[in-house]
């Protein structure tokens, strides 16, 4: 059979057939009559270098076909001249015999790379997308009506460019690449839709219809020094503010969808039909204006650093109406889905009717009309009759003024702006014209860097990290802008010694652009110190090779932003002709860093603070001159505000300079760097340089973190869920936010905005004021006791220690989100009013359980929660208010509890918030009276609810807060009233049964996790365990003990379970087939990886397990099950861990080929554990009547404790790791020990070898830990020991050679004053590097520097410490900790050069590893 007649085939990859010369009529099929590849959609033939024909293809063969890709055909001349039906994309690659190609009325997407013999193009109608990329003999073209994207790249004829360009009207994307043209005519008559112009063309001059493209929107000009740019199209490309293009994106998406259904729905009257058409008019017309004002934003992204006024005035203006907009679509949501719940029943009456019908009582009215509203509500969100929803008069009216506020920006825009005809326009030079660009330094100006200079030169000259082949090493310099990294390696580049060192210096400044034509006919120029002619890449690369041919070179690289391997790979080809090549790369991103190095980089730090106060004196004074006495105090806050940031000190120093005035000193201290004489500020641009080289996505992270205040932790948990809060993180349909969240925060991190201090993250204030400069008024911060007017145009506010009152200028609802953050309480005074300001509110998050309770905020919300209809988060660290059943918007939900008390939250009031997200909790379902409320809740419709637990406890009521609804909120705002389910017929104090509650809260198929607790497990809804939940992976089952009879469900039809824990179920006895499966056939628990059984104290057998079972089990735990007397283990084909924690009644652990791991703690009656053949690592404890353990063949841990019978443990010739414990026999474990030739790891814990004074000498031991042994008084010659533990050995005296120790800890060790001497002076151990002392008792230490030669890392916790004697001695150590040592006078006993190294706290250490980690 050819492939052709394959029936369902819908993808064919052939390539590397180098053989192949031909394909013809057989490759489709071998009757005539069939019509071929019927089914294929995607054909790849590549790398078939001698393919020169392709023939045998008839109508009605392919007729699918919608991908086709040819590459690397070198000796293919034409293509099958039959018409291909359905193609939409065809690649044609490095085929340089073919001519032509066929005609095609379908394809849309063409690209053709390295065709040189190419001449011609047919015409193609459909074509929108053509990329013309290395086609020199391309003559002619046809013309493509439908074209929008056109990528020209060289070689090509510039007449087929502009025959191309000006012939598509329909052109919105012109993509340029050249290096030999000069000019581009552009006809604006011809190109009215062109949007996006990007143009490489290192020699081009001039683009004459520049001033003529009204539309564009997006201009590149990349690698085009000579182009000028008319400031009159720069007016035109606006600076972004990222919420902002956000909101009306996401208000734009919503709209379309909202004014998309089949038909309208029917209205009353004639009147109110045409107000009705009126209304939704308006609203297209909004959507109209949204998608403008979302292309501007976007369109200025790239153009961001535009400071006019009339741009910052346009662009507030238009934030404005990106938010009104956002606010518009949102509430006309809100009444499409309102409508649709109510719907399905009739329409609803209006609250004044039902007072009409039942009085003058507003009371009496909220009760009818809740009994009528609750019966009318269907929850199904796919309405039955699709239709649009009429609005509202008051939104139609407002989406109207934000329309003609539009317009009138328009106007102005067109009659206001001022041009290039209007006078010369003065330009403050970007931070690109203004840097030093050179390798030239005055070094007797530079403050601080002494020490970073020499480390730099000493890992330069290293070598370190060079490939043997290539003599190539690379060091990156890292850090922040601002902080001197150029300055470091024109130091380094300047110093003496390098300068004798190489043949060949060179410096290049390389910035955003890395061109690796451009950087390697640079290094040729500043190499001969002439100019070249050369243009191509292989010319160049030559030349390159040639000049540094067998030479030692110096390659510094200034400023490199490139992220891409394949450009440093092409640069650094040539430079392996070098006999050595030294390259120096600066840097702010260590993921450059990380791309280039050969050796790690060298992370450049701050100033530090007697560094940064003398760089200010230099900048502020004349020389021989000093600070005045009335100008030192603001001077040295003026220094403190720079953060020890080189840039920002040497900015304000250099505008005080020659200043005497005291006002105007005070002025910088207090003015934001940004506000001051930007013809000097040098901090902002740098500052802002990096900001502007970051993606969409971590701008938006990046301002968002001007909500957390300065000096803040800035926990990488706490950052991510602002940033999910805020909407920024987009996962995927598994949610996984917090993965996107951990990637951008530690791409922030290697950018330098957030510095990693002690395990947490930190900004540096000015970056931190970066944030708050770029952010303006959007994001807002209330902190401290002050009356705060918060801003008229603030959307998002954060809480921080506050106690203070709110003002608004005017009635707003711009806030859409409140934050509380911090660990102390906050309090506002009047949250009354700010709530009341909070109508268009999105999120709410005080969910901090360390603040008080009884915050003002938290009494407040829940009297106007009900009128925040937009409200889609809320977290706070109480239990859900009643009353927020309007808030169908809601995606995350606080916990739910349920009382008897009749004021919590009703179930009922979950049915139409079919928005919920992640995680959905309620608890004290054994509370509930009336099984209609969780019918009401319908769990079923909340599709988006990934996790779900369902506490069946019958909680106390804990009620203190008011939670009853606002008296002032409008009918108009809340339409469902009064939830309370009355029934006669059931009192109040009836208990539900469980298993009916279970059953009426069946949850959507798509959850993957459920935690049931304090379950009855009498028995079980039917749909719990039904198949059909297939994305179920996490079930948690617990019962309780208040009934006798239990049993547990059936779980192991459900396909892709992966964890199950079955807990607190005191009365079963038996677990049978029923467990696995009803169904004869079927095997039970296919995808289970890991189960658990705990808190079953009268469970006795594990029965009914078929071959085929548990496939997949992994990890099988078993605790608190005293009467279980055996394992199904023979079941388990899969089983590699085994953990069994207090089943009294298992007598041995059977012999097992799969298990890896093995835990058994508290067993009493185990006697015996076979041979596990496979078995690496096992924990045994207090296990009394253990007598024999068998040979473990690979076992190479043991860890083992409290076994006092224990008498025989079979062979384990690969065990290197134990550690032993109390009540062994102290004979069998010496000999033990002492067959253990390969054990590397020991400890020995609390006297195990009782009576034997030492242990074994074992040559392979590398790291022993000697713990409260009291009998231990010699350990022998350790040849290979390289790390010893001693805690509480008070009879220790001989300690033998230890050639090899490095690291030495000793916690409470309580040895005697000689010993502890000898120890650490006189023994053997030249290596010994580091040394951790934690002791409560020790007063006096002594050091011999001269015996420890070898020590860089010194740690001490001893409160009582007096003396160190020798410690001056040791200036060649790296790490000096000194915690909680306060009677310890350190900084006399230190010398200078050590003050570096010294880590002073107050604090003493908690245990000796905390040294470690931080």
């Amino acid at each position: 059979m050819s492939l052709g007649e394959l029936p369902s085939l819908k993808y064919l990859d052939i390539r590397q057939m180098e053989n192949v010369e031909r394909i013809g009529w057989e490759f489709c099929t071998l009757d005539p009559r069939v019509k071929a590849f019927h089914s294929l959609s995607s054909l790849f033939f590549e790398d078939m270098y001698r393919f020169s024909e392709w023939s045998g293809v008839q109508e009605g063969d392919f007729s699918c076909l919608e991908t086709m890709f040819i590459g690397s055909a070198f000796e293919l001349m034409s293509l099958p001249p039959v018409l291909f039906v359905s193609l939409r994309n065809f690649t044609l690659y490095n085929c340089r015999n073919v001519v032509t190609l066929p005609a095609s009325t379908t394809l849309q997407e063409l690209l053709i790379s390295k065709c040189a013999n190419l001449s011609e193009l047919p015409a193609l109608p459909s074509l929108q997308s053509l990329k013309l990329l290395n086609c020199p003999s391309l003559a002619t073209v046809s013309q493509f009506p439908s074209l929008t994207v056109l990528h020209v790249c060289d070689p090509f004829k510039e007449e087929i460019l502009q025959r191309l360009v000006n012939s598509h009207m329909m052109l919105e994307e012109l993509h340029v690449e050249s290096d030999t043209i000069n000019s581009i005519c552009l006809d604006p008559l011809k190109l009215p839709s062109l949007k996006n112009l990007d143009v490489r063309c290192p020699n081009l001059k001039s683009c004459n219809a520049f001033a003529g493209l009204t539309s564009l929107k997006i201009l590149w000009i990349r690698c085009s020094p000579r182009l000028h740019i008319p400031d009159s199209l720069r007016s035109q490309l606006e600076e972004l503010r990222l919420f902002a293009s956000m909101a009306v994106k996401w208000a734009m998406d919503k709209l379309s969808s909202l004014l998309a259904p089949v038909n309208l729905m029917p209205v009353a009257s004639s009147s109110s039909s045409s107000s009705s058409s009126q209304g939704l008019e308006d609203l297209r017309m909004l959507e109209r204006t949204m998608r403008r004002i979302h292309a501007t934003l976007v369109d200025a992204e790239e153009y961001w650093n535009i400071r006019e006024e009339s741009a910052k005035l346009r662009l507030k203006e238009l934030k404005e109406l990106a938010y009104g907009a956002e606010d518009v679509v949102e509430e006309y949501e809100y009444e499409v889905n309102r409508s649709r719940f109510v719907k399905a029943n009739g329409a609803c009456l209006e609250m004044a009717e039902w007072e009409e019908l039942v009085g003058n009582s507003r009371d009496d009215a909220q009760a009818v009309l809740t009994s009528c509203v609750v019966q009318r509500m269907d929850n199904d969100e796919q309405c039955s009759e699709a239709g649009l929803v009429p609005v509202p008069n008051e939104l139609a009216v407002r989406a109207k003024k934000l329309v003609q506020r539009f317009e009138e920006m328009k106007d102005y825009m067109k009659y206001f702006s001022i041009s290039d005809q209007d006078g010369e326009r003065r330009i403050v030079p970007d931070i690109q014209s203004t840097r030093d660009l050179g390798h030239m330094v005055a070094e007797q100006s530079i403050v601080g860097r002494e020490s970073d200079k020499d480390t730099v030169i000493e890992m330069l000259m290293s070598g370190q990290g060079s490939n043997d082949a290539s003599h190539i090493s690379v060091l990156a310099i890292v850090g922040m802008g601002g902080l001197g990294k150029t300055t470091l390696a024109q130091l380094v580049y300047n110093d003496p010694m390098v300068f004798q060192s190489f043949d060949v210096r060179v410096w290049v400044y390389v910035s955003e652009h890395f061109d690796p034509r451009s950087l390697t006919k640079k290094i040729i120029v500043s190499v001969t110190k002439n100019s070249i002619d050369l243009s191509e890449l292989v010319d160049l690369q030559e030349r390159l090779a040639h000049e540094i041919w067998r030479k030692k070179c110096l390659l510094v690289l200034d400023d490199v932003w490139n992220e891409r391997w394949d450009c440093w790979e092409i640069l650094c080809k040539p430079l392996s002709a070098a006999r050595q090549c030294n390259i120096l790369v600066t840097t702010r991103n260590v993921a450059v860093a990380r791309l280039v190095q050969t050796m790690p980089h060298f992370a450049m730090d701050h100033l530090s603070p007697d560094d940064s106060w003398t760089l200010f004196e230099k900048t502020v004074t004349v020389q021989g001159n000093v600070i005045q006495g009335n100008l030192v105090d603001i001077a040295k806050k003026i220094v403190e505000k720079c953060d020890r940031l080189p840039l920002a000190i040497k900015t304000l120093g250099s505008m005080l300079r020659y200043e005497t005035n005291e006002r105007s000193w005070i002025h910088v201290l207090e003015s934001e760097i940004w506000d001051l004489d930007k013809q000097h500020d040098e901090v902002l641009p740098a500052l802002e340089l990096s900001y502007k080289n970051m993606p969409m996505h971590l701008k938006q992270c990046f301002v968002s973190l001007c909500l957390f205040p300065k000096d803040y932790s800035l926990d990488e948990t706490e950052v991510i869920r602002l940033w999910g809060l805020l909407g920024i993180l987009q996962g995927d349909e598994w949610n996984n936010e917090d993965e996107f969240g951990s990637q951008y925060y530690d791409e922030l991190v290697q950018r330098s905005f957030i510095q990693i201090s002690f395990g947490s993250g930190i900004m540096h204030d000015l970056i931190h004021d970066l944030a708050c400069h770029l952010s303006g008024n959007e994001f807002f911060r209330l902190e401290g006791d002050k009356s705060v007017t918060i801003p008229q145009n603030a959307r998002f506010m954060s809480i921080i220690d506050c106690h203070a009152s709110v003002q608004f200028l005017a009635a707003s609802h711009s806030l859409r989100a409140i934050i509380v953050l911090g660990d102390d309480y906050s309090k506002v005074t009047n949250a009354e009013q700010l709530f009341w300001n909070c109508k268009n509110l999105r999120v709410f998050s005080h969910s901090d359980r360390r603040i008080l309770s009884g915050s003002n905020l938290d009494d407040a919300l829940p009297r106007y929660i009900s009128a925040m209809k937009l409200l889609r988060h809320l977290e706070w660290q109480w239990d859900a208010p009643s009353g927020i059943y309007p808030l169908i918007n809601l995606h995350t939900f606080p916990d739910i509890r349920i009382c008897r008390c009749g004021r919590s939250f009703n179930l009922r009031e979950l049915k139409n918030l079919n928005k919920i997200m992640g995680r959905l909790r309620i608890i004290g379902l054994g509370n509930l009276s009336h099984v209609q409320d969780a019918n009401e809740a319908q769990l079923m419709n909340k599709k988006h609810i990934q996790f779900l637990e369902l506490n069946f406890s019958e909680m106390e009521c804990h009620h203190s807060m008011p939670l009853q609804l606002d008296v002032n909120i409008t009918p108009e705002e809340v339409r469902y009233e009064n939830l309370q389910y009355q029934d006669s017929q059931q009192p109040e104090n009836v208990t539900v049964p469980h298993n009916q509650i279970l059953e009426s809260l069946r949850p959507h198929e798509g959850l993957r996790g459920l935690r049931i607790s304090a379950y009855n497990c009498q028995s079980y809804p039917r749909w719990l365990g039904d198949a059909s939940f297939s994305k179920l992976t996490y079930i948690e089952i617990n019962g309780t003990n208040k009934v006798m009879q239990q049993c547990v469900p059936t779980l192991g039809e459900l396909p892709f379970l992966e964890y199950l824990r079955i807990g607190w179920m005191s009365h079963v006895e038996h677990i049978g087939r029923e467990f696995c499966t009803r169904i004869p056939s079927n095997k039970g628990f296919p995808s289970l990886i890991r189960l658990e059984f705990s808190d079953m104290p009268q469970w006795s057998e594990w029965s009914g397990l078929d071959d085929g079972d548990f496939p997949s089990l992994c990890s099988l735990s078993i605790s608190d099950c005293n009467q279980l007397c055996s394992l199904p283990s023979y079941r388990f084909s899969s089983l590699q861990r085994l953990d069994l924690v207090k089943c009294n009644v298992i007598s041995i652990i059977p012999a097992g080929g799969t298990f890896t791991y093995i835990q058994i703690v508290g067993c009493y009656g185990l006697h015996t554990v076979l041979t596990q053949p496979s078995l690496l690592k096992m924990w045994l404890a207090d296990c009394p009547k253990l007598g024999a353990v068998g040979s473990m063949p690979k076992l190479n841990k043991l860890d083992i404790y409290k076994c006092p019978n224990l008498t025989s443990v079979g062979i384990m010739p690969e065990l290197n790791s134990l550690k032993t414990g109390s009540s062994l026999e102290s004979d069998m474990v010496y000999n033990w020990i002492d067959r253990l030739t390969l054990l590397d790891y020991s400890y020995i814990w609390y006297n195990t070898l009782m009576g034997i004074s030492t242990i074994p000498v074992l040559h392979n031991l590398n790291e022993l830990g000697l713990l409260c042994c009291p009998g231990i008084t010699e350990v022998p010659t350790l040849p290979s020991l390289s790390k010893l533990w001693i805690y509480r050995c008070p009879d220790l005296s001989v300690i033998g050679s230890l050639p090899s120790l490095t690291t030495l800890y000793l916690k409470d060790p309580l040895l005697k004053g000689e010993v502890l001497y000898s120890l650490l002076n006189d023994i053997d151990h030249p290596r010994l590097n580091c040394i951790s002392i934690l002791c409560e008792t020790m007063m006096n230490l002594s050091l011999e520097p001269q015996r420890l030669c070898s020590l860089r890392k010194l740690r001490l916790s001893c409160a009582n410490l007096q003396y160190c004697d020798g410690l001056s001695g040791f200036t060649f150590l790296e790490e000096i900790k000194i915690w909680g040592c306060p009677k310890l006078p350190i900084h006399s006993l230190l010398p200078r050069q050590l003050q570096s190294a010294l880590d002073l706290r107050d604090r003493p250490a908690l245990y000796i590893g905390a040294f470690d980690k931080q």
